[in-house]
């Protein structure tokens, strides 16, 4: 078994993820701990397309968490977390 993936968060994500409630933290945290242990495993995460290509998207309740994995240096980067709302620019 390898190691997991190190979990990176932008200054933005980082700043949302502070302001959560700490059940809201805990479900954000485990959602990525698992992310981070099964990066390519499908069932945890969505692909995006369009303007976000590239990127891959994680649901917890309410929530959205916008990622990108780099396989190179073993980096689960956290780009952009919140509402679904807020997420996709509506």
């Amino acid at each position: 078994m390898t190691d997991p993936y190190t979990v990176e968060f932008s200054r933005q994500a980082s700043s949302y993820y502070r302001r959560l409630p700490r059940e809201s933290q805990q479900r954000v945290s485990g959602s990525l701990r698992r992310i981070a242990a099964a990066p390519h495993d499908r069932q945890l995460f969505t692909e995006l397309h369009g303007a976000l290509a590239g990127y891959r998207r994680a649901r917890v309740g309410n929530l959205r968490i916008i990622f990108s994995i780099d396989d190179l240096i073993r980096v689960v980067a956290v780009t952009q977390p919140g509402p679904r709302g807020d997420i996709y620019g509506q």
